[in-house]
Formats: C-alpha cells, structure tokens, sequence
C-alpha cells in the first residue's frame, strides 16, 4: 500500500508539473500548443509518458494488491495447519476389553537334552579249565583305568612301572599265558598289552600314558570265579 501511495503521489506532481506548464504555454502563444518550446520540451511526449507511466502504475498496484491478497491467503493456511497440529493428541494404547480373548503366542519348546550314559567297564566273569592266565579284562574310570587278570593256578607275581618308558612289567614265575598275547585299547591311560612266554611262566608288558602311579592286588579264587590279579594304572 505505500508503493501505491508514493506512485499516485509522483504522477500527481507530475500532472500538476505539466499543466502549468501547459497553461503557461497557452497564455504565451494564445492557447496553441506548439509542438517543442524554445527550451525544447514538448508536452505531448510529456503527456504521453506520464499516461504510460499512470498505466504501468496501476498494473503494477494490481500485481502488489493481488500478492497481498495471495500472502493472506497463505497466513490464514499456516494458522489453520497450526491449529490442526495444536489439536491432535497422542493415541495411548488401549488395554483389551475384561473377558475379551487375547492371542496366546506359542511358547518355544526347550530342546530335549538326552542322557549319554557313562561307558561301563568291559568286565566279563571267565572259567577255564585250562592253567594259567585265561583271560584278561579291561575298565576305563574316572580317575583310574584297570586290567583284571583271571587266572587258574598261582598269583604270584612282581611289577616294575618305568614311568619314563610308560611301560609296566609284570612277571608271574609259575603261571603260563592261556589266553590271547596281545591287544590294543582306546583308552586315556592303557594303550595294550603284550605276553611272552618265560621259562614256565608269563612276563606282560603294559603300555600306559599319562600315568603317574600304577598297583597291583590279588583276588582269591571263588566258587565259580577264578583268581584274579588287578592291575591300576592312575594318573
């Protein structure tokens, strides 16, 4: 609106300018108005111009009326945005109606765990009625593994543990070897054994590994059962 009013202000000094002019120029010539003065100013051109000018006056008061016209329209669109978002509220979850069915998700069932049952010693109870040793059994344990020796005839016998070597030696001076010379085991401590004949009796030669200690006992013969010698490697 001030543009407005600084452009009706200048073309109204203007105007006012040019028609005292013109008057003065029609009292000087008897009111014929001469095409350029003496001083070369032609008020024709002059009036042309400033109707230009009164035109592209008001074109341009339109353009400003309708841009101000366009930012109101722009104004009340932001407050009415404004008020919208002022009024939404947040939506708070609602609980589920008392005795309405809710959805029960399916619970994982835990893995089964199965047992690995502890591996029991190959023990076999043996008769014979051969003399000598007739058979040799083996049991691996926690802390200890274990060969049994049953035998038909005398237990005496000397053991000697090279810990270095990882060799244990028993003699039996009066007992023969009746049964198989030689195996191997997949064990932890005995790897195997191996029986020579010497002079009327029996030397074995045990095999262990991370042994530390080895003993051995003597069980008497019972009804049904031989005797038995029990060979612990520990370690």
């Amino acid at each position: 609106m001030a543009l407005r009013y600084i452009l009706c202000l200048t073309a109204s000094i203007i105007l006012l300018s040019c028609s005292t002019m013109m008057n003065h120029e029609r009292g000087g010539h008897g009111g014929n108005l001469p095409l350029a003065d003496s001083r070369g100013i032609n008020l024709s051109m002059m009036d042309r111009d400033l109707h230009d000018l009164t035109v592209k006056a008001r074109a341009l008061e339109n353009q400003i009326s309708a841009m101000v016209s366009d930012l109101d329209h722009l104004r009340q669109k932001i407050n009415g945005y404004s008020k919208m978002v002022m009024t939404v509220e947040p939506v708070q979850a609602t609980e589920p109606a008392k005795g309405a069915p809710q959805a029960i998700l399916p619970v994982p069932e835990k893995p089964e765990v199965k047992k690995v049952d502890k591996p029991t010693p190959t023990y076999t109870t043996t008769t014979s009625d051969k003399n000598g040793i007739v058979g040799v059994r083996y049991g691996a344990h926690k802390t200890y593994t274990r060969l049994v020796l049953d035998i038909n005839g005398s237990t005496k016998h000397t053991m000697d543990f090279d810990k270095e070597a990882g060799i244990v030696t028993i003699t039996l001076p009066n007992t023969a070897w009746a049964t198989v010379k030689n195996k191997t085991y997949k064990s932890s401590r005995v790897m195997g054994y191996e029986a020579q004949a010497a002079g009327q009796g029996t030397t074995i030669a045990i095999a262990v590994k991370n042994a530390d200690k080895v003993k051995t006992s003597t069980i008497g013969a019972t009804k049904g059962n031989p005797a038995r010698i029990v060979v612990d490697v520990m370690g």
